[in-house]
Parts: C-alpha cells; sequence; structure tokens
C-alpha cells in the first residue's frame, strides 16, 4: 500500500513538473512575443516618425554652374611672380544651393575643392571632405519657393592650379560639402556635389560616384 501511495506521489509529482515546464515555457514565448511585438510597434513609429520629418525637413541641394561674365570654367595664362612668368590654370564655378524642404534650414560651413583626375591619380569612391572652407559665414535658408524669400545661396569659387593642362586622359573634378542643420535636430547634416569638366567646357555631374552627391 506504501509503495503504491508512493508511486502515485512520485507520478503526481513528474505531472507537476511537467506542467510548471509547460507553463514556464509558455510564459517564456508569450514573453518574448510580447517583447518582439513592443520591439516591432517602436520600430514602426520611428520609421513613421522619421518619414513625417524626411517630408517636412529641410532638404538643401547644391549644383554648379558657370559664373555669368567670366567665360569658360576653366581659363589659362600667364602669371607673374617675383619676376618670372609661369603658366597657370584657373577654375571659375557658381556654386547655387536651394532648400527643397518645407521648412528652413541654417547652412553651417561650405567647403569645396578642385582635383586633377589622371590615370595615376584617379578619383577616390569616397571623397576627402577634410578641405578648404570657402565661405565661414552661417547663411540661413528659407524654404524653396517661397514669395519674398531668399530661395538659394549662390557662391562664386575661384581656384588657380599650377601646371593645370587639361587633356585626352586627365580632366577636373569640382567637389565639396554644404553643412547644415534644420528645424527637427540639432545635429549637422550635409548635402555633397561632385562635378566633373568635361573637355568640351561643360559640366556633368558625378553619378557614377554616389558618395560626392549624397544627402544626409
Amino acid at each position: 500500500m506504501i509503495q503504491r501511495r508512493l508511486a502515485n506521489l512520485t507520478t503526481w509529482l513528474v505531472v507537476a513538473a511537467f506542467l510548471t515546464c509547460g507553463v514556464l515555457i509558455w510564459q517564456a514565448v508569450e514573453t518574448r512575443r510580447a517583447v518582439q511585438a513592443t520591439r516591432m510597434a517602436a520600430e514602426a513609429a520611428k520609421t513613421s516618425a522619421d518619414a513625417a520629418i524626411a517630408s517636412e525637413r529641410a532638404w538643401v541641394m547644391v549644383s554648379l554652374d558657370k559664373v555669368p561674365g567670366v567665360g569658360d570654367f576653366v581659363f589659362y595664362g600667364p602669371s607673374v611672380e617675383h619676376g618670372e612668368t609661369r603658366h597657370t590654370a584657373g577654375i571659375r564655378v557658381r556654386c547655387i544651393c536651394v532648400n527643397h524642404g518645407k521648412t528652413p534650414a541654417k547652412i553651417i560651413e561650405k567647403r569645396a575643392t578642385v582635383v586633377r583626375v589622371t590615370e595615376d591619380n584617379p578619383l577616390p569612391d569616397t571623397p576627402n571632405l577634410d578641405i578648404e572652407t570657402v565661405d565661414p559665414v552661417p547663411y540661413p535658408l528659407q524654404a524653396y519657393p517661397g514669395p519674398g524669400q531668399i530661395k538659394d545661396l549662390r557662391l562664386d569659387i575661384e581656384y588657380e592650379i599650377s601646371e593645370g593642362e587639361r587633356g585626352m586622359t586627365s580632366f577636373f573634378v569640382v567637389y565639396g560639402v554644404i553643412k547644415y542643420q534644420h528645424l527637427f535636430s540639432e545635429h549637422i547634416v550635409h548635402t555633397t556635389f561632385g562635378y566633373r569638366i568635361r573637355l568640351d567646357g561643360t559640366l556633368e555631374r558625378l553619378i557614377e560616384h554616389p558618395e560626392y552627391n549624397k544627402n544626409t
């Protein structure tokens, strides 16, 4: 009799243990599902908020054009330094910044440079943005379009390049970065721009180098 009772007790203890394990496993699964649901809801909310901000924030786009009245982008000519004449080349471009967003932007910094690209000196895939600051003055840029508002920032850039002869295997690249802030964040964002000056004297955006034409 005692042995039978002990056997029954052991059976019930085993059943209770299995039931307890089942409950614990079920609770763990439900907790994991709840955590995953909470995480997905948070990610969805963040995605929705980011999309809303992106639709309302400032987006500064940059393009290059000729400086009115100065001729070609690339100019050549002799210059005299310390009584010696040397042949130089120069680049003149106009940098045009337009805010295509719905709210104002504040341009913090403008950097640009010119590089000569050859077979021995190819253009890197990622631009070096630690380059010359061409204008350190902050500049407010209103949403575009807007009647009576400043719709763009026009900045003329000029560089002198020694021994800057173009050839069939070389060309000039003008690239830079515009750093700015928008109303929805204290962080500084930026837009990079990069153009090739072709042999025929026209500008061509570097579409094959996406890092030179990127918005953050």
